[in-house]
């Protein structure tokens, strides 16, 4: 699972959650990726598009190629759901309670 974190200031924020154990040795002007142990998942800081400041999104990675991800949520009925390549190549479907969730390709 990865929690996006949306924020102007990469660096402050990737410090305050170096305080839990996730680290980064990325820089990206879009999106750092922050990570600790394999099970704790990934913070995503990424930068504000349209959104609040400290506010946060959901979404997944998947290690099941993204084509054969969207031919799975077609087939149950997520007929939005899009592969796209605008910043990082990723699905886009509307969830359940209507919010957009992301789907990236696993880094293995």
């Amino acid at each position: 699972m990865v929690a996006a974190y949306f924020t102007s200031d990469f660096s402050t924020d990737a410090r305050w959650f170096a305080n839990f154990g996730f680290h980064s040795d990325e820089d990206n002007q879009d999106w750092r990726e922050l990570r600790a142990a394999t099970s704790a998942g990934i913070i995503g800081l990424h930068r504000i598009n349209g959104q609040e400041p400290g506010s946060t999104a959901i979404g997944f990675a998947s290690a099941v190629p993204l084509e054969t991800m969207l031919e799975r949520l077609n087939a149950a009925g997520y007929t939005d759901a899009a592969i796209t390549h605008e910043g990082a190549t990723r699905i886009e479907v509307t969830d359940p309670d209507g919010f957009i969730t992301e789907i990236h390709p696993s880094r293995k």
